[in-house]
This record gives structure tokens, sequence and C-alpha cells, in this order.
């Protein structure tokens, strides 16, 4: 399995109380895992120091990178990097680089750079920070005991554009995923889940295949076999998921309603 383990901790009372639709979790989790990485935990936390500190302790005690959202604003609540800071007892230090950042966007904008624009700039000692094309607040980096945090915004566009510029870094250097999926009609899922738990005992971890029920156009029994597989190159993990996918195939075959 994966050697790179990720947790995702996702950020804001928006979340919790259910204003806000959590896109960015589905979104980083099918990034890191298309580069070879299995998501270990996510969390969704408040806007509280206390939350947040335990959701990083927690993820750092069972992943090799851990990824949050949300929290890098002007505003009284976001408070994850100092959060964060506090969990690690790193000292808070304007980042120069960071402030450059944000001096060169604000003078695109011809806004000044108020003591709530400059908080932007503050992260804990020894960050990374991570440029944002798409808004004002730079993302950070974080190395801490062999440990990566990379701390990311909360708006969808924000996080995505700092995330692919993080691509190299995330990709794991000794496994490829691939995964596939196939409508099997007329099979009820129950017909078909022996000859799925005999295909997994086949490869002995090697894959995971996960059966999804639905009724298709005509009201008949349908099911979707999605196959994934982690292996030491793209083609293998391919050979393994469309191999299994066929010996499927061949099983199924008669055993339609």
């Amino acid at each position: 399995m994966p050697d790179m383990d990720v947790t995702v901790i996702s950020i804001g009372n928006e979340l919790l109380r259910g204003r806000t639709l959590n896109s960015n979790f589905t979104y980083i989790c099918k990034f890191v895992t298309a580069l070879g990485n299995s998501v270990k935990r996510g969390y969704t936390v408040r806007d509280e120091y206390e939350e947040i500190a335990y959701s990083l302790n927690e993820s750092l005690a069972v992943s090799d990178i851990v990824i949050t959202t949300g929290g890098l604003g002007p505003t009284f609540d976001d408070i994850t990097v100092e959060a964060i800071a506090k969990a690690l007892n790193l000292e808070l230090v304007v980042d120069e680089r960071a402030l450059e950042m944000l001096k060169t966007k604000l003078k695109r904008q011809n806004l000044e750079l108020t003591p709530y624009r400059k908080k932007m700039a503050v992260m804990p000692r020894g960050s990374e920070p991570l440029y944002n094309p798409e808004g004002t607040a730079p993302g950070l980096k974080i190395t801490h005991n062999g440990k990566i945090i990379i701390v990311l915004p909360g708006v969808p566009r924000e996080m995505e554009a700092i995330l692919q510029s993080q691509k190299t870094l995330l990709t794991n250097p000794n496994l490829s995923y691939y995964e596939a999926m196939e409508r099997f009609e007329g099979v009820m899922e129950s017909v078909a889940a022996p000859f799925v738990e005999a295909e997994m005992k086949r490869w002995d971890g090697k894959i995971f295949i996960k059966s999804h029920p639905i009724k298709d156009a005509d009201n008949r029994f349908a099911i979707d076999i999605e196959v994934l597989s982690y292996d030491t190159s793209p083609e293998q993990a391919r050979k393994n998921v469309n191999e299994a996918l066929s010996r499927l195939r061949q099983s199924l075959r008669e055993k339609t309603y």
C-alpha cells in the first residue's frame, strides 16, 4: 500500500453549519490520490484554537502530509495560522516574502496595506509562503519533524491553484495509482458480491473493488464496479485494474436478470 499517507483538515464554522458545501475536501482527495498517495483521514473543524490544534496533532500522528483549508483571511475568526503555530510551539513572525506578495497584489488593486491585510503575511517562523495567483492571502508550507503541512485558503479557486503548484512535492515517487469503473447491466449487487470478494482475495491487497448499486434507464438492476490499484508504475497499476475487470466480466456475464 502507499507509503505517503495524507490527512485533510477542513476549517470553518460555515462548513459545520451546512452553509458551505465542502467541495475542497473532495478536490484534494482526488488530487492527492491520483498522485499515488492514500488519504488516511479527514477532519472538519470549527474556527477554534483547540479544535484546530487537536485535529493537527492527530493528523501528524498518522500521516506524512497534512493539508488544511480555510482561515487564512484578514478577519478576526481567521485563526488557522495562529492555531497551527501554537500547536507546534512556533513563533509567529511577519514573513518578508509573504509581505512582498501581499504588497504586489494590493498595489495592483490600488489598496493600502492595513494591519488587517498585513495579518495575512504573519506565519510560523520557518514557513515557506506559497504564492496565491487567484487571491490575496498566500498559502504556506511547514516542515515539522519530517512531516509536511500545507496550509491553503478556503476559496476553492485559490486552494486549487496553490495545490496545483505543489504537484511535484505531492507526487509519490514509489507508487502510482490507477482506477476504472464499468457498468454491469442486469446484475444485482448481492449476486456480484461473492465474485467481487473472490477477486479481491486473489490480489492480496494490490487492488480494491467497490460496487455501487443503481437502476438503469429501464428501471432494471445494474451495478457500477469500481476497481483501483496502487503499484510501482502506472502501467502495472493499469494492468492490474484491467485484468481484474476482465475476470469480473467473465464471472458476471451470465448472472443478469
